[in-house]
């Protein structure tokens, strides 16, 4: 009897953690929270009904086990929708530190889930523990990239800038966990923006001042007008040439944000072309063979004014290299084609505003 009773507790134990686990685990059942703060999603296990609901999303593509772009593994959501704009941080913590926890932040057209936009994606992570795209993952002040794609880059480090968001929006954020099933998480919302049950802190009491005594006062002197500060933008200097071929820049962009998303294919026949990308004078990628479909890389800029090269390793049949390249900073996506000869090849000027 006693046996039974033990195996009988067991088992409805673990009734009970397969179904908290699943309890969130799709977007029409998203935990529905009203103001900031920590909460604890201790386990999490599966996708739930709709595992197919966060495909495609772009950031997770080509990552091990994510190759359709599926960002549900193990997953939780979680909704809430904004009282009084400003800004909005979180912190993600597994539970278990060896686990990778990615997760994607979506606006909704309204509060269910039918559509849904991204506008922060992290799916950045490692094979191996400790690693600085391990542990803990957000969004976080000071931070200017919207996404990081599968795998520990250089630039990667589990964290995107914050969101600005706006009275009455909605949204919704997916967490997976990417290494198991079972362990779960703890986030953390913080920032200046207000969720509906935050009461607005009262405004402090301001006394008046006492009355001077005009007998005793001193003439008041007041103090000169400060002189504005003029901070200049730090300029690059674009080489006159790489590797022997002159370099004119024939195209300028201005951008948003110094992280920006390039992609980069042969505007008219995959005939061997080869490429490599330069910043300023520095080369940033290597011996890119242009195709016909576009191919993408994250770049991270300098304050003010830029030089980008897509120059010529290779001319492949013929001259001359005609590459057509998109820029993206999150905000507006611009397209241009640069030309190259044996002699001469085109540059393009970007400006972080």
């Amino acid at each position: 009897m006693i046996r039974q009773r033990f195996f009988s507790f067991i088992f409805t134990f673990l009734i009970v953690q397969f179904s908290f686990g699943q309890k969130y685990a799709d977007c029409i059942k998203a935990k529905e929270i009203c103001k900031k703060g920590k909460y604890e999603f201790p386990t999490l296990n599966g996708e739930g009904r709709d595992n197919f609901e966060s495909v495609p999303t772009p950031c997770f593509m080509g990552g091990v086990g994510t190759e359709n772009g599926n960002a549900e593994h193990n997953s939780a959501w979680i909704k809430f929708q904004i009282k009084e704009a400003g800004s909005l941080k979180f912190k993600i913590k597994p539970i278990r530190e060896e686990d990778d926890m990615d997760f994607v932040v979506y606006r909704l057209s309204s509060e269910d889930c039918d559509n849904k936009k991204i506008v922060r994606c992290c799916a950045s992570g490692d094979q191996t523990y400790p690693s600085m795209c391990m542990g803990a993952t957000g969004l976080k002040e000071g931070e200017t990239d919207f996404r990081e794609d599968p795998g520990c880059r250089a630039e990667s480090n589990g964290f995107l800038a914050p969101i600005k968001v706006k009275k009455d929006e909605w949204y919704v954020i997916l967490v997976s966990n990417v290494t198991s099933e079972g362990p779960g998480f703890t986030i953390s919302l913080t920032g200046t923006c207000k969720l509906p049950c935050e009461e607005n802190e009262p405004k402090p009491e301001v006394k008046p001042e006492p009355k001077p005594d005009i007998a005793k006062a001193e003439p008041k002197v007041e103090p000169k007008p400060e002189q504005p500060t003029v901070v200049e933008k730090p300029t690059q200097t674009l080489p006159t040439e790489i590797e022997g071929r002159k370099t004119v820049v024939n195209k300028t962009l201005a951008v948003k944000n110094r992280t920006i998303t390039m992609k980069v294919w042969d505007s008219s026949l995959e005939d061997g072309d080869i490429i490599s990308i330069y910043i300023n004078g520095k080369k940033k990628y290597s011996n890119i063979e242009l195709k016909i479909k576009p191919q993408e890389f994250i770049l991270n800029l300098e304050p003010g004014e830029n030089f980008i090269t897509a120059h010529v390793e290779s001319f492949g049949r013929k001259e001359p290299n005609t590459a057509a390249i998109s820029v993206f900073d999150g905000k507006k996506e611009q397209k241009l084609t640069l030309n190259a000869t044996k002699n001469q090849e085109e540059s393009m000027k970007i400006i972080v505003e």
